[in-house]
């Protein structure tokens, strides 16, 4: 698909005239009938904010705000009202805030068969255990695994008592 360089006029303008300075107002019209929001609530979630970065990549277009406003109950308003997936490619911080507040439906992981020695873990070596069922399991012709995981609560460990030898 061509680029369209309307996204990117879009994104530039907003990198040039709106980072960094704070949103006072927001028009959320209402004669969206699609609308993803009830009216009021994006005015709500963004006045007092500011952009803090604008991204682009092919037709997409997203921005950061500032503000430290209650991410997992975005999540799960976002999770009541929309049909279909609410999919997290990638950020490990993400996945990791996703975890710790109860958000993960499905965790679907790519193991690549390549050694790289060092990088960045995708759970923490502290915190609490979570256990995993497994969906699925395929691979590639590239020997690439993908597995697709649903959390299933606590973990339970086996014990060992010395005095049970049967």
């Amino acid at each position: 698909m061509p680029e369209l360089p309307e996204v990117e006029i879009a994104r530039s303008l907003i990198a040039d005239r709106a980072l960094h300075r704070r949103i006072v107002d927001v028009y959320d019209s209402d004669s969206y009938v699609g609308r993803p929001h009830s009216p009021g609530e994006l005015r709500s979630a963004l006045t007092g904010r500011s952009f803090t970065a604008a991204h682009r990549r092919g037709k997409t277009m997203w921005l950061e705000t500032s503000g430290t406003g209650d991410t997992a109950a975005a999540i799960r308003h976002l999770k009541t009202q929309q049909d279909g997936e609410l999919l997290v490619p990638g950020s490990g911080a993400l996945v990791r805030f996703l975890f710790a507040n109860d958000l993960v439906d499905q965790l679907d992981l790519l193991t690549y068969p390549v050694v790289i020695g060092q990088g960045t873990r995708l759970f923490p070596d502290a915190g609490p255990d979570a256990a995993l069922e497994l969906v699925s399991s395929r691979s590639t012709s590239k020997g690439i695994t993908i597995q697709t995981y649903r959390p299933a609560g606590r973990p339970q460990y086996a014990t060992s008592d010395p005095t049970d030898l049967t």
